[in-house]
Order: C-alpha cells, then structure tokens, then sequence
C-alpha cells in the first residue's frame, strides 16, 4: 500500500509540473517581443541621440552620410530609425532611408540601400544613457579626437562612448533625463 501512495503522489507531482510548465510556455509566447533591446518598453523606435558632447548625432548627405555629433538642435538630419531584427539587434536608419554601416575602419556613415549585414544594440548606462554597440562587439565612439565623427573601434565603455536618447521630436532635455515629446 505504502508503494501505491508514493506511485500516486509522484505521479500527481509530475502532472503539476506538466500544467506548470505548460502555462510558463504559453506565457512566453505571449510577451511581446522587447523593442529594439531596450529595457525601456515605451522608449519609441525612431529617436534622436546625443554624444557626451551635448551635441545631437546627425547623417548629414552634404558630409557623404558619415554621422557626427556636431549639432546643437535635433532636425531631419539627426532623426533616426531602429529597424528590429531580434535578440535585441537593430539596424540604423538615416531619415533617407538610408543604413548605417560600420567601415572597415570602423568608421559609421549612412550610406547602405539595403539593411545589410550591420546590426547593433544599445547597451544601458545607468538610467538615461546607453552605449551603441557594434555588431562586432565594438563600440560606438563620438571622439573628440576626430571631430565628433562616430566610430565603433572601442573595446570599453567610457565618457565618450555614452549617449543619452530623445523620442523623435525633442529639441532639448534636462541634463540626465530623456526628455519628454513635445
């Protein structure tokens, strides 16, 4: 008798962790995917970026597409689009439609007809800023050093990889904080 009862509560304790496991499958498939790898849900998929600078990035045509922080206010130029391809990668795109690509000198310019190969990904910061992240694992760096060009040749985070992100349509922000759209 001692058998059967040990046989019938194993059993019962295997249907429970079958039902368990079950429902968490169904609840898995049933979270939205996350936009664009951002731990922020409503943070939107077009955006505008600062660099440590506090001048906002910008793929301007006139300059061949090559992105540098250089401006003091967020216009056509400097908007920005993130095209999710899973697991937290995005591409970039400029407001012409045209892809960002990391050069073989890591140089970044937005001068691709199609998506290409490159993806990237912001990685958190602390709760305002994030570092853009090559698909090579590099990077993102607005470099005082070479005009405020972006180039994704670092290894590390520090002062000059950080960026702080804007919905489309913010001019400006208090210092630390995202901004809110207008």
């Amino acid at each position: 008798m001692g058998e059967a009862v040990v046989i019938a509560v194993i059993g019962a304790a295997a249907t429970v962790a079958a039902a368990w496991i079950a429902h968490r499958t169904r609840a898995l498939k049933t979270v939205p995917e996350p936009r664009v790898g951002d731990p922020h849900p409503r943070r939107p998929r077009e955006l505008s970026f600062k660099a440590h600078n506090a001048r906002f990035v910008s793929a301007d045509r006139s300059r061949g597409g090559r992105l540098v922080a250089d401006r003091t206010s967020a216009d056509a130029w400097e908007q920005f689009s993130l095209v999710t391809v899973g697991d937290g990668w995005f591409r970039l795109r400029a407001s012409d439609g045209r892809f960002v690509a990391a050069g073989a000198d890591g140089v970044l310019t937005a001068d691709r007809d199609a998506a290409g190969a490159e993806r990237f990904r912001f990685v958190p910061q602390g709760a305002t800023l994030a570092a853009l992240q090559t698909s090579a694992g590099l990077f993102v760096s607005a470099d005082a050093d070479q005009a405020g060009y972006l180039v994704g040749d670092r290894i590390e985070v520090r002062q000059w990889e950080l960026f702080e992100l804007y919905p489309t349509g913010v001019q400006s922000a208090a210092p630390g904080t995202l901004g809110e759209p207008k």
